[in-house]
């Protein structure tokens, strides 16, 4: 075997070594080429000689054969930094000093006295990175510190905290944290229903250390955020964020953390808390490179500890609402929840204050105000919000005033909601009445009445009577139900009952006052929105009460309107009785009417008479008696006709005192004596003390048809007079001699006045069939009879009063009708535009009322019409005043024409009918409710929805201006003063007047809103009016609405206004004009050359086009604006198709 061994080693060279394991060991792989000598042998014995004497003799034979082949081998080396093969189990160091050992590569172990170290070893391959090694200690670098330079000093930011407190569908509150330095503000916030906590943070790192790029450690190094989360401080429950840590630190980054407030074991009752810390640690870790040195040392990974800084929020828990002193009864509560000095208020600028309203735990932080107007709502019929607020704001604790403003009248609520830092809150509210000042009016339909007087003027302040001192004791009792009234509002919408909170403090705001108080039920004994009256009153049997002396008044409550007067002073003849009747309304308003009863027992004086035979007519007579009646006034002249002969009467009846205009007693204004005014100078006329003027002498018509053939020699007249005082006259008998038979109007004039109608229509019929000469349409298209009436029982004319019945024949329309001239008023008629719908009525069938307007010719009243035709409500009459001439009649018969001639249109005032009265013709036209004047005089403030009812204002204007020229007619004086407003749909129309004849031209001229080119032709005997005159008007007359009212060229004269406007003056916008509306309508409209001014058709378009850009259509309708309006016959001419919608 040993020889084999032998072999082996001549043949392959290498000695095989056993293995021993070590971790140090580095082995590999290489290959060869190897040899091997495969060797056989053999023997061969031969022997000679005999048995004992045998010898034998062995040879061997060897036979070799050498094969070839590579062979793969294993190297073994010791790794770097260690030594000493097989094991490779001693570590290389080339550093160390004597007395110290090398225990790992590169590293000695400590120098020791005795058994302990004296100083730390270190290699600047393993611990002291970013430092290095000086004579075995980790020298740090600024920043870094510790035995092996671990230790940061650098911290990092936390840049933003956010604490959010939520429920699973809202956020309850939020929170933001403090630095460190910084005391944390504390977040209340009321625990009902908190379910999470989301915790969220930014934060950022940034170095300022510059880490050495060394072989030994691997780059780059992993430093920054190792750590952030939040620490709850009541437990100190520690909530980490997974992104930051030591193996993978940030540089910055959001830490988002949401976590159910049940697993925290948190405890959020009332006025528990607890502090939130947001936090962030600085960190990271280095490693060594195997590739470090030519030793081949090396470290493993090792861990930086950095700075940490923070943010602190503060958070506790209110669950408790606010409160007012009034929700204990506090006796030291004097004030209210929301404080109004009244609740009944007329100033549109309404100023509260919060008061008294406090919080135990986090305090009151804000108000909430919301004012609504109040509406009837629901199956009870309560004022309830059902609306949006009309107004809102928000308030500060601490600024606890406020004020706003109101334009429309009704019921409203302040609604206050009290908010604490956890928002909790409560309720409260005050109700209040804003009704606009001036409200006060009396009713003259239910007058003031005495009780004990009969059979007087119901529309009279004075009483008169005979004897006052009749009654024991003395007395009379006043009555004055429903005559004065605030508002009716106040008795039906405004005293409903207002539907309660569902919560809060409820109307502990209401302010009590005499009138009572609007709280969520009705008012208290306040009635049409009176609060009180106050009487005065005592005997004068001096003046008469010419200078009334009134000494204290005595105030009764709203519920009285029946009072008994005692007296104890006799009243004389021509004392008074002089009373005081004031009323106080909830706004403060004051209205005071002054009454008398007066006495007068002396009848009024009756003396000569005369009789006018024949007079007004061949068929009517008069008889005129001197009467006189200075003290309480002349009321009724009644007569009888008796046959002289047999003294037998066979006609009585009554006639009313004819009138006169009273004197103008206000001498600062100079005006000119009218006809019927009874100046001092006048002797056929006197006054009475009451300012009542007449006629001395009063006239009895006689109607010859009463006579039935009497003769005149055998007829007297008795009359007597009797005054206000119920006293009448001795009885004057007047013979009315001298004439033998009087002529009775015969009835055959009526057949042949319509003969005369049947003729003239039958010629027209037959000048039909051909062509008719222009001149034929220039005749005249109507004729008047006139005939009288039944002669029986009818009451007699004082006035001189034709009866009659008016018989119209209008030509029919011809397919290209011509016009016509009248140059009595300078306007042209023609066929096409005749209102063929125009009636006339009997004079009779008008109830005249007040008087509406009242100008130097004519008087407007209101009326209302008894006649079946004609189903409307109350009418405007336009009549001249008593004693017209005849040339102005013509002038009213010329404005009828005209009128009559007008097609109807839904922005001019309506001309209805026409009445033939005592002094001349009667216009019957519609009743508009106020004139735009006044609708500008009432106007504060232009709001929205203001301003869309001016922008409808001037759209009616321009489409009846518009409607005017398609009939050829020019306006002339458009201006705010022609315009009036009536109601449709519940909204205001403008509607057009002022426009057609004028009696007297240049006597009143509109010099401000007049074009230049009318203006420089004034004086001429034909001004330049036109089509475009008229839009220069109308821009004046929107310059007037967007400025409420003022008058044109502000703070310059007429005179030099003329100047101006010839000049090339305009008028600057007005502040609430649109600019719009100013550049492409006003501006245009006053363009100096006539011809650049736009037509109405296109100014028409363009405030359409303006108005249409907002809400302005009347609520719940829809106007289809298919308007076929011009001078065509008849009404039909408007087909707009107005569609309620649901």
């Amino acid at each position: 075997m040993k020889l084999v061994a032998l072999l082996n080693v001549l043949l392959v060279g290498t000695l095989v070594v056993p293995t021993v394991k070590s971790d140090h060991v580095r082995i590999t792989t290489d290959s060869r080429l190897v040899s091997r000598r495969d060797c056989s042998t053999s023997s061969s014995r031969s022997c000679s000689g005999w048995w004992i004497f045998k010898s034998c003799s062995t040879s061997y034979y060897l036979s070799c054969v050498v094969n070839y082949f590579t062979e793969n081998y294993e190297v073994r080396t010791c790794e770097d930094g260690w030594t000493g093969l097989p094991n490779c189990n001693t570590p290389v160091c080339l550093n160390c000093k004597e007395g110290q050992t090398c225990i790992n590569p590169g590293v000695c172990d400590c120098l020791k006295t005795g058994s302990t170290c004296t100083n730390v070893a270190c290699s600047e391959t393993i611990s002291c990175y970013p430092g290095t090694c000086i004579d075995l200690v980790c020298k740090c670098p600024t920043l870094f510190s510790g035995s092996d330079c671990q230790q940061s000093s650098e911290s990092a930011i936390v840049k933003s905290c956010e604490i959010t407190f939520k429920s699973t569908d809202r956020i309850i509150g939020k929170t933001y944290c403090a630095p460190s330095n910084v005391q944390p503000e504390t977040l209340w916030i009321n625990s009902a229903g908190l379910d999470f906590l989301q915790l969220s943070s930014e934060v950022e790192f940034k170095s300022n250390f510059p880490f050495p790029n060394v072989a030994y450690v691997q780059q780059p190094i992993q430093y920054g955020i190792a750590e952030a989360g939040f620490q709850i401080k009541e437990n100190s429950i520690l909530q980490t964020c997974p992104l930051f840590n030591n193996e993978n630190p940030q540089k910055s980054g959001l830490c988002l953390l949401d976590v159910k407030i049940s697993t925290l074991g948190l405890s959020t009752r009332h006025g528990n808390g607890f502090n939130i810390t947001s936090y962030a640690r600085v960190g990271g870790n280095k490693i060594g490179s195997k590739a470090s040195n030519a030793f081949g040392s090396t470290f493993s990974k090792q861990y930086f500890t950095g700075g940490q800084t923070s943010r602190s929020s503060s958070v506790k828990f209110d669950n408790n609402a606010p409160t007012h002193c009034l929700n204990n009864a506090a006796a030291d509560c004097p004030t209210f929840p929301i404080y109004l000095k009244e609740d009944i208020i007329s100033d549109p600028t309404i100023q509260a204050e919060v008061q008294r309203w406090e919080d135990a735990d986090s305090g009151v932080s804000r108000y909430h105000i919301d004012v609504y107007k109040l509406q009837p709502g629901g199956a009870s019929n309560e004022l309830e919000n059902v609306v949006s607020p009309v107004w809102s704001n928000d308030l500060q604790a601490g600024n606890n005033v406020f004020s706003f403003n109101l334009n429309n009248a009704g019921v409203y609520s302040i609604e206050l909601t009290v908010f604490d830092q956890a928002n909790n809150s409560a309720k409260a509210r005050n109700i209040f009445i804003f009704t606009n000042s001036g409200n006060l009016k009396v009713d003259e339909t239910k007058p003031i009445t005495i009780e004990e007087i009969v059979n007087n003027d119901k529309n009279s302040k004075t009483w008169w009577v005979t004897n006052a001192n009749a009654l024991k004791p003395k007395y009379f009792t006043l009555l004055w139900k429903d005559y004065f009234i605030s508002n009716s509002k106040f008795n039906d919408e405004w005293n409903l009952p207002v539907k309660p909170l569902k919560s809060g403090i409820d109307d502990l705001g209401s302010f009590k006052k005499c009138y009572g108080q609007r709280n969520i039920s009705r008012f208290n004994g306040l009635q049409n929105g009176i609060t009180n009256y106050e009487v005065a009153y005592y005997v004068d049997n001096f003046n008469a009460g010419a200078a009334l002396n009134f000494a204290d008044s005595r105030s009764y409550d709203s519920t009285v309107n029946r009072l008994r007067l005692n007296y104890t002073e006799d009243i004389r003849d021509g004392g008074t009785l002089a009373i005081q009747l004031s009323c106080m309304d909830v706004v403060g308003a004051k209205v005071t009417e002054h009454l008398f009863v007066r006495v007068d027992t002396s009848p009024p004086e009756v003396y000569n008479y005369t009789f006018l035979v024949n007079y007004p007519n061949i068929y009517t007579s008069s008889v005129s008696f001197l009467i006189k009646e200075q003290d309480s006034g002349l009321k009724l002249i009644n007569f009888s006709l008796y046959d002289g002969i047999n003294q037998n009467p066979f006609k009585s009846g009554s006639v009313e005192p004819k009138l006169r205009d009273p004197p103008n007693k206000n001498k600062k204004i100079k005006r000119e004596v009218l006809e019927g005014e009874c100046t001092e100078s006048d002797s056929t006329c006197y006054c009475s003390t009451l300012g009542k003027c007449y006629n001395y002498f009063q006239t009895v018509e006689i109607d010859h048809c009463w006579l039935d053939r009497i003769k005149i020699e055998q007829l007297e007249m008795r009359i007597s007079a009797i005054n206000n005082a119920g006293v009448s006259s001795s009885e004057k008998i007047a013979k009315l001699n001298g004439v033998t038979e009087l002529s009775c109007r015969p009835g055959v004039l009526i057949l042949f006045a319509i003969l005369v109608v049947i003729i003239i229509f039958l010629v027209r019929i037959y000048m039909l069939k051909k062509p008719m000469p222009k001149i034929m349409n220039q005749a005249v298209a109507s004729m008047r009879i006139m005939a009288n009436k039944s002669r029986t029982a009818d009451p007699v004319s004082t006035q001189n009063e034709l009866y009659s019945t008016s018989l119209e024949v209008t030509p029919p329309s011809y397919e290209q009708p011509d016009q016509y001239f009248d140059a009595k008023d300078g306007y042209i008629y023609t066929d096409r535009g005749m209102n063929n719908a125009l009636i006339n009525l009997s004079k009779e069938s008008l109830n005249m009322k007040e008087v509406i307007s009242r100008g130097k010719l004519m008087v407007i009243n209101r009326a209302s019409i008894n006649d079946d035709r004609l189903k409307i409500g109350s009418v405007a009459v336009k009549s001249l005043k008593n004693g017209a001439n005849s040339k102005e009649k013509d002038f009213m018969n010329t404005k009828v024409k005209f009128f009559s001639n007008l097609k109807t249109h839904e922005n001019i005032v309506k001309f209805i009918a026409t009445v033939q009265g005592p002094y001349g013709a009667m216009i019957v036209m519609e009743y508009c409710e106020m004139p735009l004047t006044k609708w500008l005089e009432h106007l504060e403030h232009v709001t929205p929805e203001v301003s869309d009812e001016i922008i409808t204002f001037a759209l009616n204007i321009s489409k009846g201006v518009e409607h005017l020229h398609k009939c050829k007619i020019v306006h002339k004086r458009l201006s705010v003063k022609n315009v009036l407003l009536t109601k449709e749909f519940n909204q205001y129309v403008a509607k057009l007047i002022g426009f057609g004849p004028v009696f007297d031209e240049k006597a009143s001229v509109p010099v401000k809103w007049l074009a230049p080119e009318t203006l420089q032709t004034i004086n001429c005997s034909s001004p330049t009016y036109s089509n475009k005159s008229d839009a220069w008007s109308y821009a004046i007359t929107l310059w007037e609405i967007y400025t409420r009212g003022s008058s044109p060229y502000p703070n310059t004269s007429s005179h030099d206004a003329m100047d101006a406007i010839i000049a090339g003056l305009k008028m600057d916008k007005p502040d609430d004009c649109p600019l719009i509306i100013y550049e492409d309508v006003m501006k245009k409209c006053w363009s100096t050359n006539p011809t650049d001014r736009p037509a109405f058709s296109e100014i028409v378009s363009k405030v359409t086009d303006y108005r249409q850009g907002g809400s302005l259509s009347p609520p719940g309708y829809y106007d289809t604006g298919e308007m076929k309006q011009g001078c065509g016959s008849g009404n039909s001419g408007r087909s707009s198709v107005k569609v309620l919608l649901d």
